[in-house]
C-alpha cells in the first residue's frame, strides 16, 4: 500500500486544521494524581447551553450527562421528588407545559433515549467480526495508550521545559518496530502499513481530508469521537496545554492524538478497500449515512434528554426549596458577646457542619469562611532541591515561592529514600516483579501496617511544618513593604470588621493511606495538598513585627492583642490540630466540635449505630491508617450549594454539610472589588468541583475513574489505569462516590447565593464572560439574597424565588 504523499504538498487544509484544534481544545484539563484537583470536565464546552452539550457528548461519545429517567420515577414514587417540585419542573418547560404530572411521569416511564450509532470506520469494521475476534478498537486504543504512559512519563511535563519530539512521529516510529500489533489483530504487515503514513500530523491530515472526502460539518463530530475514545489521555494533553498557557508558553501536542487515531482509520479503511471490496463498500456507506446524519441524530437525542432534564429540574427545585426556606428564616443573633475567638476556615463544604458545632458553644465564638489558599498564590520549595508543587488554585500560576528557613537535611534524606520505594511500588512496570521476587519479604512488612497502621512519610509535609519562611518572588526575597503588600490585600479579602485576641488560621487535608487519589481529598484550592503551608506562613506573614508596623503606616490598624494561630482540619476524623499554645478553654472547644462532627457525619451517613458512636474516634483514627480501606472518607460528595454573604445570617443554619460558605459583607467592600474576586475564582472553582462529582456519578465509565482496587499509577503521578491498560481513567474512583450500594452524591447544578445588590452582581457578571456563560448557559443557578427575599438571575432578568 502507497498512501504517502509528497511532503513538499501542501500541509492540511487551513480550515480542516483550524476545525480539528477546536475540537481538541474543547478537552478539559487533568491535574496529575500529585496535585489532583477536581475539574469540571465540561468547562471547555461552557459557551454553549448545558442541553446542548449533553446531547452532542451522547451523540458523539455515548457519554450520559444525565440519570435515566427511570431512576427518577423511582425517587418520585419513594416521596423523594414531590409533586409540586416536578409540577414546577414541567412548567418551565415550554413543550411540555400542558401535561399533569402523573401524565409527564407516565410518558416519561417508558422513555429512554436512542442508541448511539458508530462514528469511527473501525467500528463498523468491528461489528463484522465474530465475537471471539479481539475488538480492534479496544486493541488499538490499548496500544496508543501504553504509549502515551512511555512518552509522557519520559517528557518533562514542566512548562518552562523545551517540547521533545511530536507524540504522532514517535508514535509512528514506535508502530513501526512493533510486530505485536500486526499478530494481534491478524493483519498481515499492518505495522508497516502505519509506518508508510505521512510523517507530518498535519501532511496525514490533509491526506485524511483527501482520501476520506467527508463533508465538512461532519469533521468535528469525526473528530470529537475518535479523541473521545483516549478522553484521559486527551485530557492529560490538554492539563499540559493549560500549564504552558499559564506560563505565556507555546502550547503542543492540539492535533497530535487525533492525527494517531486518523491514521489507523485510514490504514484500517485502505486494507479493508484492497482486501474485500465487497464488505468496504458496504461499511463505507453505513459509515458515511451516519456522519452526515450526525447532527440530526444529534437534534433527535436533545428532545429525548427534555424528560431527564426535567427531572433533574424537579430534583434540584425539591433541594433549593429547603435551601430557600432555610435562608428565608436565617436572621442574625440578637446579642452577641465580646468575641474571643475567630477561626477562619476554607469553603470547603466538609467545614461547613464542624463550624456549626463549634459556634454552638459560645457566642465569644466566630467563624469565617475563606478560600483554602488564602490568598496566598505560592509554590513550596526546598533549598537545594529540585522538589516543589503548587499551593494554590489550579486556575492560576504560582506568583511566589516559599521556603522553610531551616530544613532539616537529615530528615529530607529519610523521607526522600521512604518516598523512593512508595513510588517504586507503584510503578506497574515494577510491581509485579517486586511482589513476585521479593513477596515474603514484604509480608512481615504487610502484617505489621496492618495490626500496627502508621503513617506513612510525605517528604515536603514533613519540612513544611515550620513557622520560619523565606518568601520570594522572581527569586527575590520580598521586602518588609512587599509582605505588607500581601498582608494588606489578605487582610481585605478577610473583611473582619475587628479582630479577637486569638485568630486561628485552619487549613485542612485529608489523611489516608495507600490511595492514589489521596490528594482529592485534601484541599482543591491549595493545588490538591494540605493547606498547613499556607496557614503557616500567612500566620508567620501576619505575626510580624515589621509588617504590623508597616500596615499601621498604611492605617490598617492589628491589635497588638491579636495573635494569629495556625491549624489543620483532617476532614478524615474531623479533628483540628492547632500548630501553637492556645488557652485551654479553646483546646476544649475544638474537642467538643470535632466529637459533635463525628457523631452528626456518622448518623447522616448510617456508618455507626447509637451504640457505636462512643467509639467514633478510634473507628476513624483506624480508618485513616487503614492501608485497604478503600473509602477513608466521602470528600465533597453531594455538594450542592455555594453562599457568599455574613455567617452572622447562617451561622444558626443547618446545610448538612452540602454547602461551601464564603464570608462577604458587602459594606466593606466599597469598590465591589472582593464579590469581583469571589464570582471570577472561588465561584469557578466550586463549579469544578460540582461538575465532577455530577460527571463521575452520571458517567463513571466514561468520566470516573472506575474501582481504585485494580488501580495502577501511570508514570508515578500521571494518573492511573484500571488495570493494566486501556485508556488513562480521569475523574473520581467508584468508591468515592459510590458506597456498595447507593450513590453518596446526587447530581445537582451547584445553586450560588450572593448576600449583594443586584446593581453591584450585574455590573459583575457583564465584565466577566465565563461567569455569563456559567448562567446563561445553566451550568449553575445563581440567586440573590436581600432581606426583600430571593431573586434568581438569567439571561440579564430576575425572577424572585
Amino acid at each position: 500500500m502507497n498512501i504517502a504523499l509528497d511532503p513538499k504538498q501542501v500541509a492540511g487544509t487551513p480550515m480542516l486544521l483550524d476545525t480539528l484544534k477546536q475540537v481538541s481544545q474543547q478537552i478539559a484539563p487533568n491535574w496529575p494524581l500529585d496535585q489532583m484537583i477536581a475539574v469540571n470536565p465540561y468547562w471547555q464546552m461552557r459557551d454553549k447551553p448545558i442541553a446542548n452539550v449533553a446531547a452532542h457528548l451522547k451523540a458523539v461519545a455515548n457519554i450520559d450527562m444525565l440519570w435515566p429517567c427511570k431512576r427518577y420515577v423511582e425517587q418520585f414514587h419513594g416521596g423523594e421528588i414531590s409533586d409540586s417540585a416536578l409540577a414546577q419542573a414541567i412548567k418551565e418547560h415550554p413543550k411540555f407545559n400542558h401535561l399533569s404530572p402523573s401524565e409527564f411521569v407516565v410518558t416519561s416511564t417508558n422513555m429512554s433515549v436512542s442508541d448511539t450509532r458508530c462514528l469511527s470506520f473501525i467500528s463498523y469494521v468491528e461489528q463484522q467480526s465474530s465475537a471471539t475476534q479481539l475488538s480492534i478498537s479496544k486493541e488499538l486504543n490499548s496500544h496508543i495508550s501504553q504509549f502515551c504512559a512511555w512518552y509522557f512519563q519520559h517528557y518533562d511535563s514542566h512548562p518552562t521545559a523545551q517540547t521533545s519530539e511530536h507524540l504522532y512521529e514517535q508514535y509512528q516510529n514506535f508502530v513501526a518496530q512493533d510486530k505485536g500489533i500486526s499478530l494481534l489483530l491478524d493483519i498481515k504487515e499492518l505495522h508497516h502499513k502505519y509506518a508508510a503514513l505521512p510523517k507530518s500530523a498535519a501532511v496525514l491530515i490533509d491526506k485524511c481530508e483527501q482520501t476520506l472526502a467527508l463533508p465538512h460539518e461532519s469533521w468535528p463530530y469525526y473528530g470529537k469521537n475518535l479523541l473521545l475514545q483516549l478522553n484521559g489521555w486527551a485530557s492529560w494533553i490538554a492539563y499540559l496545554n493549560w500549564q504552558a498557557n499559564l506560563y505565556g508558553k507555546p502550547a503542543a501536542w492540539h492535533l497530535d492524538l487525533i492525527a494517531i487515531k486518523l491514521g489507523w482509520e485510514l490504514v484500517l479503511l485502505e486494507h479493508l478497500r484492497q482486501s474485500n471490496k465487497a464488505l468496504f463498500s458496504r461499511i463505507n456507506k453505513q459509515w458515511r449515512f451516519e456522519l452526515q446524519h450526525i447532527k440530526a441524530r444529534e437534534s433527535a437525542i436533545n428532545e429525548q434528554q427534555s424528560y431527564q432534564f426535567i427531572w433533574w429540574r424537579a430534583k434540584e427545585i425539591e433541594y433549593q426549596n429547603e435551601l430557600a426556606a432555610k435562608l428565608s428564616n436565617a436572621s442574625s443573633p440578637s446579642a452577641m458577646s465580646d468575641t474571643q475567638l475567630q477561626a477562619v476556615f476554607c469553603i470547603d463544604v466538609r467545614s461547613e457542619v464542624l463550624r456549626r458545632h463549634l459556634e454552638a458553644q459560645d457566642q465569644a465564638i466566630q467563624t469565617h469562611g475563606f478560600a483554602g489558599f488564602f490568598g496566598l498564590p505560592l509554590e513550596l520549595k526546598l533549598k537545594d532541591s529540585p522538589l516543589n508543587r503548587p499551593q494554590l488554585p489550579g486556575l492560576l500560576a504560582p506568583v511566589l515561592s516559599v521556603s522553610p528557613v531551616n530544613t532539616p537535611h537529615s530528615l529530607l534524606a529519610s523521607r526522600h529514600q521512604a518516598g523512593h520505594w512508595d513510588q517504586v511500588y507503584k510503578h506497574p512496570a515494577s510491581s509485579l516483579p517486586i511482589v513476585e521476587t521479593a513477596g515474603w519479604m514484604a509480608l512481615a512488612k504487610i502484617i505489621k501496617r496492618t495490626f500496627k497502621p502508621k503513617r506513612s512519610n510525605k517528604v515536603l509535609c514533613a519540612v513544611g511544618q515550620t513557622d520560619e519562611w523565606q518568601i520570594e518572588q522572581n527569586s527575590a526575597p520580598l521586602t518588609t513593604e512587599q509582605k505588607a503588600d500581601l498582608a494588606q490585600k489578605v487582610l481585605h479579602l478577610l473583611g473582619f470588621n475587628s479582630y479577637a485576641p486569638l485568630v486561628l488560621l485552619v487549613g485542612h487535608a485529608s489523611h489516608n493511606e495507600n490511595n492514589l487519589h489521596a490528594a482529592s481529598l485534601d484541599c482543591g484550592a491549595c493545588g490538591g495538598q494540605s493547606g498547613e503551608v499556607n496557614v503557616r506562613v500567612l500566620c508567620s506573614l501576619l505575626n510580624d513585627s515589621a509588617v504590623r508596623t508597616e500596615l499601621a503606616a498604611r492605617a490598617v490598624e492589628l491589635p497588638e492583642t491579636t495573635r494569629f494561630v495556625p491549624a489543620v482540619h483532617n476532614t478524615t476524623t474531623d479533628e483540628v490540630s492547632i500548630l501553637s499554645h492556645v488557652s485551654q478553654q479553646v483546646s476544649q472547644w475544638f474537642e467538643h466540635a470535632t466529637t459533635a462532627t463525628q457523631k452528626e457525619r456518622a448518623i447522616r451517613l448510617n456508618q455507626a449505630t447509637a451504640q457505636q458512636l462512643d467509639s467514633l474516634p478510634k473507628a476513624l483514627n483506624r480508618r485513616q491508617l487503614d492501608w485497604s480501606e478503600t473509602r477513608p472518607e466521602w470528600g465533597l460528595a453531594n455538594n450542592a450549594a455555594f453562599i457568599i454573604g455574613p455567617r452572622d445570617l447562617t451561622r444558626c443554619v443547618d446545610f448538612n454539610g452540602r454547602t461551601f460558605l464564603h464570608t462577604y459583607d458587602e459594606t466593606l467592600d466599597p469598590d465591589g472589588s472582593t464579590l469581583e474576586l469571589l464570582l471570577t475564582a472561588p465561584m469557578l472553582v466550586t463549579n469544578w468541583i460540582n461538575m465532577q462529582y455530577n460527571a463521575s456519578v452520571s458517567a463513571p465509565d466514561k468520566l470516573g475513574s472506575g474501582n481504585k482496587v485494580l488501580h495502577n499509577a501511570v508514570g508515578g503521578h500521571i494518573g492511573v489505569f484500571e488495570g493494566q491498560g486501556g485508556d488513562l481513567r480521569i475523574g473520581l474512583p467508584l468508591q468515592s462516590v459510590h458506597n456498595g450500594q447507593k450513590w453518596m452524591h446526587e447530581p445537582m447544578r451547584l445553586t450560588v447565593v450572593v448576600r449583594a445588590s443586584k446593581s453591584l452582581i450585574e455590573r459583575i457578571i457583564s465584565k466577566h464572560p465565563d461567569v455569563q456563560q456559567l448562567i446563561n448557559n445553566q451550568w449553575l443557578y445563581l440567586w440573590q439574597w436581600s432581606d426583600d427575599g430571593l431573586r434568581q438571575y438569567h439571561q440579564k432578568t430576575w425572577s424572585r424565588i
